[in-house]
This record gives C-alpha cells, sequence and structure tokens, in this order.
C-alpha cells in the first residue's frame, strides 16, 4: 500500500515539475484529459441516439402494423388530481387530429391489435388534449365476454364496469372487454375483467378492470383518423 502511494505521489510530483519548467506540457496533459472526456461524451451521445432510433423503429413497426389510418403521436405530458386523467399529445389540427377520435396504444408482441386508452377532447394547431379511462368524466359503454353482456365503463383511478347484465351466468374473471360505444370504433379491445361483485341492488354485477399498461405508462399513442362518432363537441 505504501509503495502504491508513493509511486502516485511520485508521479504527481513529476507532471508538477514538468508543467513549472514546461508550461505548454500542461496544456498538452489536459488536451489529452479533455480528449478522453469528450470520446465518452460522444460515446454516451451515440448510445443514446442509438436507443431513441430503436425506440422510433419500434414505434413506427407498430404503425406499420395499424395501418395509414393512425397517427402515432408522442405525449407531452399529464393533467393530474383525484378526478383527472387526461394526457396531452403531440398531434393537433394541422395533422389531422379531430375532437372525438379515439386514442390508442398498441402492445409490441401484439402490434396488430389496438387498444383503448381515451379519445380526444380538445385540439389545438399543435396538440391536443385526451381523456383518457383514468379520468373520473369518462363513462362508455361496452360489451364483456363471448356473450357481449353490456356494460358501463366508468373512468376514474382505478376504472370499474358497472350495470352488468346479469342473468344466464353473468360474467366471470378474464372475460375480455370491447368498446360499444357508438363514439368510437365498435369492438376494439379494452381490458378484461377482473374481481367481479353483487351491485348493491343485487340484480346486476360490479367488476374491476385490468389493464395491461398503467396511466403513468403511456408514452406513445396511436390516434384513429378513419373513425368519426356521434360525439363531435369540443369540450373546453
Amino acid at each position: 500500500m505504501k509503495k502504491r502511494v508513493g509511486i502516485f505521489l511520485a508521479l504527481v510530483f513529476t507532471a508538477v515539475a514538468v508543467i513549472w519548467w514546461q508550461p505548454s506540457s500542461g496544456w498538452y496533459l489536459y488536451d489529452i484529459l479533455a480528449r478522453k472526456d469528450t470520446s465518452e461524451t460522444l460515446l454516451i451521445l451515440e448510445n443514446q441516439s442509438l436507443r431513441a432510433e430503436l425506440s422510433s423503429y419500434k414505434e413506427n413497426a407498430s404503425l406499420i402494423s395499424l395501418g395509414n389510418e393512425y397517427r402515432m403521436a408522442s405525449v407531452y405530458g399529464r393533467m393530474l388530481g383525484a378526478t383527472k386523467g387526461k394526457i396531452i399529445i403531440a398531434l393537433g389540427e394541422d395533422d389531422g387530429a379531430r375532437i372525438g377520435q379515439g386514442v390508442y396504444i398498441v402492445s409490441p408482441a401484439e402490434p396488430r391489435t389496438p387498444v383503448l386508452v381515451g379519445r380526444i377532447e380538445a385540439v389545438y394547431a399543435n396538440v391536443s388534449r385526451v381523456i383518457t379511462l383514468f379520468d373520473a368524466a369518462w363513462e362508455s359503454a361496452v360489451h364483456v365476454g363471448p356473450k357481449k353482456r353490456e356494460a358501463l365503463l366508468v373512468g376514474g383511478n382505478f376504472p370499474r364496469l358497472t350495470l352488468i347484465e346479469k342473468e344466464n351466468g353473468g360474467v366471470k374473471e378474464g372475460d375480455i372487454v370491447r368498446n360499444a360505444s357508438p363514439d368510437l370504433r365498435y369492438g376494439t379491445l379494452v381490458g378484461e375483467v377482473a374481481n367481479v361483485q353483487l351491485a348493491n341492488d343485487r340484480l346486476r354485477e360490479e367488476a374491476d378492470l385490468k389493464f395491461g399498461y398503467t396511466f403513468g405508462s403511456i408514452r406513445a399513442v396511436y390516434v384513429y383518423t378513419a373513425f368519426h362518432g356521434i360525439s363531435d363537441r369540443n369540450v373546453p
């Protein structure tokens, strides 16, 4: 240990002596160190660029699988709160965004299957505001399971299914939930049933919704521009 310390001190004194007698050598040493830092910085930048390119490739691959009726948009930010579950996306009127258009995500494992996450409720020149299933103001009709049981999807921090028809066995956990609202593309995937319970009136059922994503994990979305539902009001 003492030997290593001695060697280190000797190198330091040597460097100081060289710089004292030959100041230009100090700039040479600085240039070597700076060059090393620059190389590392360039390497990090190159790595980040490659990762960004790979991410863009995956998103574009999903877009190709979905078809040209969809427009991809990045998520700028979120409107958070006890009752708010809205996002701002980088797609506006100049890009073909319109009020009422459905907003979806896709799984890398199933790039041809869009999953409903919300709809555009306000449009500006270059951005749009999207109300998602995680907003307390969200309500939409859905079909549950292979028998297409009618139910109402109520949004919030934990979206739920209510008013589920109970006759002939009702629904069960794992049943697929699909959109049935005329405002959005019919039959698109929403999620699946979890934790089925009797409603307070004991005539109908309620259930939680299980998603393959969270509100905070939404980073890029796909806007379906080829369908226009019955609702076209701009929500302030």
